[in-house]
C-alpha cells in the first residue's frame, strides 16, 4: 500500500535508526472506507506496549502525515493489535472460524448440568463441581480464610 510506504519513509527520515526500528518498523497499516467514503486508517501493532506507545507519542505525527498525503482531514485513525485485526478479517470471510484459534479449548465436551455435584457452603455461596473431578484437593474460602477442610 503506497500510503503506508510513504508514511514509513517519512518516519525513517524523521527518526533515528533505533527509534524507527523499535517503534515504526514493527507496525502494519490498512485502510477501509465506509459507505459514505469516509476512510478509516488502522495502525496495527504486534503488542499492546507498542500500540500504546505509538498512540501516545506518534498520534499527531500520523495524523499530520495522513492529512498532508491525502489532502483530507475527514478520517478515523485507529490503533489496534495486528493479531486481533487479522482474526477479525478472517472471521468476516469465514463465519465458522474461531476467534480463539491460538487458544486451547478448555470446554468439556458433552458436559451437562446433570453431571455435577452442588455443594452448598453457606446461604450465600454455592459451588458447583463436575462429578468426574477429584474433589480430594478441593479448596475453600470461609470468612476470608482459605482451607482444604471443606
Amino acid at each position: 500500500m503506497q500510503i503506508w510506504k510513504d508514511c514509513k519513509s517519512h518516519f525513517r527520515n524523521e527518526l533515528n535508526d533505533e527509534e524507527f526500528s523499535a517503534w515504526i518498523n514493527p507496525l502494519d497499516f490498512t485502510q477501509y472506507a465506509d459507505d459514505n467514503g469516509v476512510k478509516s486508517y488502522y495502525v496495527l501493532a504486534p503488542n499492546d506496549f507498542i500500540k500504546e506507545h505509538i498512540r501516545i507519542n506518534f498520534d499527531d505525527k500520523f495524523r499530520d502525515f495522513l492529512i498532508e498525503a491525502t489532502g483530507n482531514s475527514n478520517f478515523s485513525l485507529i490503533y489496534d493489535l495486528s493479531t486481533k485485526h487479522k482474526l477479525l478479517k478472517l472471521k468476516k470471510k469465514n463465519k465458522n472460524i474461531s476467534l480463539f484459534t491460538d487458544k486451547e479449548n478448555s470446554l468439556v465436551e458433552n458436559f451437562t448440568f446433570e453431571q455435577q455435584t452442588v455443594i452448598p457452603f453457606s446461604s450465600k455461596l454455592v459451588v458447583t463441581i463436575p462429578i468426574e473431578l477429584d474433589v480430594r484437593n478441593l479448596f475453600c474460602v470461609n470468612n476470608g480464610q482459605s482451607s482444604t477442610n471443606c
